[in-house]
């Protein structure tokens, strides 16, 4: 049974839920749950499919993230190409190498996947 929060007798409340105010915003938010029930269920499967798609990828994601989350691996302060310091991300060229990553910031991350540098396997990286 819904309760309000509102400070009333419980009679109140109960001749309340009677009331078509009531009935309306009842229905209201049993739409709002089926909405949000849907788009769960609609990320759940979009993300699903993703993975399935590229198992390895993923994979590799999840393994060095949980060696980040242990503090066994830290994360680079600064990128590999500009030696920036600030947010950092991780760039797999491999992904059966889980934690052969390059530290890029996102300004040379974007390059790289534009192709506007590239990295060698020596890691040296290469301007186009």
């Amino acid at each position: 049974m819904f309760y309000t929060r509102a400070a009333k007798c419980k009679s109140c409340i109960l001749e309340y839920q009677k009331t078509e105010e009531f009935k309306v915003w009842a229905r209201i938010r049993d739409r709002a749950r089926q909405k949000n029930e849907k788009r769960r269920a609609y990320d759940r499967n979009r993300r699903q499919a993703k993975i399935d798609k590229e198992p390895e990828k993923y994979l590799a994601r999840w393994k060095l993230n949980k060696r980040l989350q242990r503090k066994n691996v830290f994360r680079p302060c600064e990128c590999s190409h500009c030696w920036i310091e600030g947010k950092i991300s991780l760039h797999h060229e491999d992904y059966s190498k889980w934690y052969d990553v390059i530290p890029l910031c996102y300004l040379c991350h974007s390059k790289h996947h534009n192709w506007e540098i590239v990295i060698d396997k020596t890691n040296n990286i290469i301007f186009n």
